[in-house]
């Protein structure tokens, strides 16, 4: 025998509360998992991106580093000024091209 008394009906949910709450709750895990997959294949994308990009920046570093070797031995050999011109030129001819494909 149920207990008639109204309070009692609100905490002791009968078969159909049961089931509508057991499909609720099945639809909210399903969502949940789904939630969780893509949000494992996005930290995956995201590693790859970041591990590419760590290797350019590498390889990056690399080129930096022997073209500074390159311009030290040059530096070492005397006739300074003249590739410290051809530097400063280069570099000036980039930044006007820069400007000039910004701004055009």
């Amino acid at each position: 025998m149920r207990n008639e008394n109204p309070t009692f009906r609100r905490l002791v949910p009968d078969d159909e509360d049961e089931s509508v709450l057991e499909t609720e709750l099945l639809n909210k895990t399903s969502r949940l998992k789904q939630i969780t997959i893509q949000l494992g294949d996005e930290i995956k994308n995201s590693n790859r991106f970041l591990d590419d990009l760590d290797n350019k920046f590498s390889k990056s570093h690399n080129i930096l580093t022997s073209t500074i070797g390159r311009v030290g031995k040059l530096a070492q050999n005397g006739n300074c000024k003249i590739y410290f011109y051809l530097i400063l030129f280069s570099l000036f001819v980039f930044l006007v091209l820069y400007l000039a494909i910004k701004f055009v």
